[in-house]
């Protein structure tokens, strides 16, 4: 969550679109995720519904209404 925080602030700065590729996270990437990226996926699919905090479809990720609401407090708990 912080990194796609961290990029909505970004793209926010720039006036440019707030939808990332999920692949063009650098989280995604680490070695312990190489063997299988279904797990990724179904990891944040899982979290999409049970927090609400994210949008997924397809491919890219996108924060919700919700946590916007929750990237504006001081303190961050996304678990």
């Amino acid at each position: 969550m912080n990194e796609l925080c961290d990029k909505y602030k970004e793209a926010r700065s720039k006036h440019v679109l707030i939808v990332f590729n999920i692949q063009d996270f650098k989280s995604f990437n680490l070695p312990i995720f190489s063997q299988d990226k279904s797990f990724i996926f179904e990891t944040l699919k899982e979290y999409e519904r049970a927090k609400g905090f994210i949008k997924i479809n397809d491919d890219n990720v996108a924060p919700t209404t919700k946590g916007l609401l929750r990237l504006m407090l001081a303190q961050h708990d996304w678990d």
